[in-house]
């Protein structure tokens, strides 16, 4: 793929009144529009297969799927939360990936890719999508010089929200190995229901689990090996 045509303009969209920092800005990324259409039709080509690829935990960008599903599944897990009589008690921990997007390695995706099975030719395309693009700020009309990326995806990309949550399933794996291992995570909100051990949102995750310091270690190690793969 030409590098012109992934050549990107950076927004800054203020996230609160008066910003000033830069955590106090949300950067939106301004694709060409020939890259759009390219990240479209790889879109196109995986959409069917996702559901059958991400674990149900996730509840954004699988069609089928709803954020609103997990936040009510959310509202009745902190239901049982509050009324639990349990003598070792609960805890529900929620985890924002700060620049999630913005820190994701790409020789990471292509060995998620891999895992997956995706065909080498779709896996080189999206690669070729994500990889070494340039990026400008717009700062008061005027355009930055440009900016070379070493890793991450794009806010504004269409193509980004798919391989993010392609490459999140890693945490997912992780948890789900631990859970099956020792059943030190995850709770029930009834005697013979589900053990429900996280709740995703894209980038941000709810995790539940017995409220003990190996339950916490437990997550910690969880985090450090999820972070130290992806970046």
């Amino acid at each position: 793929m030409p590098k012109r045509w992934k050549d990107t303009l950076v927004a800054l969209i203020p996230k609160v009144q008066g910003a000033e920092l830069p955590s106090q800005f949300r950067p939106i990324s301004l694709c060409t529009t020939i890259y759009k259409v390219i990240a479209k039709i790889l879109i196109n080509r995986v959409k069917d297969v996702l559901s059958s690829l991400i674990s149900q935990e996730q509840g954004a960008f699988v069609p089928g799927r709803g954020i609103a599903d997990n936040c009510l599944l959310a509202q009745e897990i902190m239901q049982k939360l509050a009324s639990s009589e349990s003598s070792t008690g609960y805890m529900s921990v929620k985890v924002d990936m700060e620049q999630a997007y913005d820190r994701m390695r790409w020789d990471f995706l292509q060995k998620i890719l891999q895992h997956f099975g995706f065909p080498d030719n779709w896996s080189k395309w999206a690669l070729a999508c994500v990889e070494a693009p340039r990026f400008a700020l717009m700062i008061n009309g005027r355009k930055s010089n440009w900016i070379e990326a070493t890793c991450g995806f794009r806010q504004g990309c269409p193509l980004s929200p798919y391989l993010f949550i392609l490459c999140s399933e890693l945490l997912s794996l992780l948890i789900n190995q631990h859970q099956n291992r020792d059943d030190l995570l995850g709770i029930r909100t009834t005697a013979h229901g589900p053990l429900i051990t996280h709740l995703l949102f894209a980038d941000d995750i709810l995790m539940f689990a017995p409220a003990t310091c190996r339950a916490v270690k437990t997550l910690n190690n969880i985090f450090d090996t999820y972070c130290s793969w992806s970046g």
